[in-house]
């Protein structure tokens, strides 16, 4: 079993694939499409989550 399979959710920034060449049809079942890290970081953070620098 797989990680999204147990709920995990994956995300990939669109501006990232774009700049790679990638298309969205690349990228394996379940992964969520955002627009970018920055937003989407911003986003979680209202919502409660925190960010941790590694």
């Amino acid at each position: 079993m797989d990680l999204i399979d147990r709920g995990v959710t994956v995300k990939q920034y669109s501006n990232t694939i774009e700049g790679a060449d990638i298309s969205e049809d690349d990228l394996i079942g379940g992964v969520e499409l955002v627009s970018s890290g920055v937003g989407e970081l911003t986003r979680l953070q209202n919502e409660g989550y925190a960010y941790i620098k590694p």
